[in-house]
């Protein structure tokens, strides 16, 4: 899957799950900041990673997670990360 297609499952799946949440329109999305956008704590952004390691079956690396800041880094950043088991994480986020 390439990163434009993430980008599209990604706003995707904010609309859907987190429709308090104003989605930027077009390309501001992939350089909008992640906690600012989502007006989520560190918490928060944890449960929304490990929620989205599963709908992608992924594995971001802490190395990796430390360096994402906007949608964008985060698109990138599940391009270009390892596939992995896709099991249920318990007490993650459903998102598909």
């Amino acid at each position: 899957m390439n990163t434009s297609e993430i980008m599209q499952q990604l706003r995707a799946l904010l609309a859907t799950r987190m429709p308090q949440v104003t989605i930027p329109p077009g390309e501001a999305f992939e350089t909008a900041p992640i906690a600012k956008t989502l007006g989520m704590d560190s918490l928060e952004i944890v449960r929304l990673v490990v929620a989205l390691e599963t709908h992608f079956a992924v594995e971001l690396s802490d190395s990796e997670l430390v360096r994402v800041r906007t949608f964008g880094d985060l698109a990138n950043a599940i391009a270009q990360a390892p596939a992995c088991a896709t099991e249920e994480v318990p007490g993650s986020m459903p998102l598909s």
